[in-house]
């Protein structure tokens, strides 16, 4: 029993998984091993309050939705509302940023709209009753620029200018959309930082995303790195996990790209969030 080892002093341990072994530049492993090894700092207890009232709101959210509209579709962020606390870190580590685009799928889009980018209650409940929301087939030019409540995007400047682009019903079509304007923003001269989020079927479902990967290191696409979420929703729709793909994580097949990958427990708030600084500091040092 001596010799077992104290956990508090290897986070390896606990509820954070590491993989960087496929890495090709050595300096990169070693990084990763100094980091990882490092205790990670503790959370005070007015960022627990901070944090705990995050979860409240977003969860009493889509509880309020599931009560007050039954039979409606805008697929739920319940079970993974640790989303919102692991943008939320995003956006306060990364405040020297010019700007930050964010795509995503539908899955979680109004609590993110709510939460993040302050959209009101009011606005999204009148969409849920389709107040104002115009006939698509209608002859008015305008018209065609209205669309489904989990399609809209959002924009708000807190310290960096934070974009959430629309994203139609071609789910991961938006990630070189966001990767596009993001170099464009840089090629500007503006310091940009792309945030993509997927679902655990889309991810390796959908072949734009190795198309995407693959362009990402070459010279006139690079963007220096971008962060990617992979919500474990252990449903694709209509897909369970053992017929959507042959790995055994959903983000194997970036491995032959060089991305390290890490993977956290979303109950575990605090390590979302050691997670999240983690991934922005290996982003920032090494631009990939």
């Amino acid at each position: 029993d001596n010799l077992a080892p104290d956990e508090s002093d290897m986070p390896y341990l606990k509820k954070i998984g590491y993989e960087f072994s496929h890495l090709r530049n050595i300096g990169e492993k070693k990084w990763f091993t100094t980091e990882i090894a490092k205790s990670f700092p503790s959370l005070s207890n007015e960022k627990k309050l901070v944090l705990l009232e995050s979860l409240l709101k977003a969860e009493g959210f889509e509880q309020y939705l599931h009560k007050s509209f039954v039979g409606a579709r805008w697929y739920s962020l319940e079970g993974s509302e640790a989303l919102i606390i692991i943008i939320d870190e995003i956006i306060e580590q990364c405040k020297e940023y010019d700007s930050i685009n964010f795509g995503m799928p539908h899955r979680g889009r109004l609590n993110i709209l709510a939460h993040i980018f302050g959209k009101p209650y009011r606005e999204i409940f009148s969409e849920f009753r389709e107040e104002g929301i115009n006939n698509v087939g209608s002859s008015k030019n305008d018209d065609y620029l209205k669309d489904v409540k989990y399609h809209l995007g959002a924009k708000k400047t807190k310290d960096s200018e934070l974009f959430l682009f629309p994203n139609p019903s071609h789910l991961e079509m938006i990630n070189p959309v966001i990767l596009g304007v993001t170099k464009a923003q840089q090629m500007n001269g503006n310091s940009s930082l792309g945030v993509m989020i997927h679902g655990d079927a889309a991810f390796p479902g959908e072949g734009i995303n190795s198309e995407t990967f693959n362009l990402s290191k070459l010279k006139d696409y690079n963007t220096n790195g971008s962060v990617h979420i992979v919500t474990n929703n252990q449903v694709g729709f209509t897909t369970n996990p053992e017929d959507s793909y042959p790995s055994l994580f959903s983000t194997d097949f970036v491995r032959g790209f060089d991305i390290p990958i890490i993977h956290v427990n979303a109950d575990d708030i605090e390590s979302c969030i050691n997670a999240t600084r983690l991934a922005l500091k290996y982003k920032n040092k090494f631009n990939k």
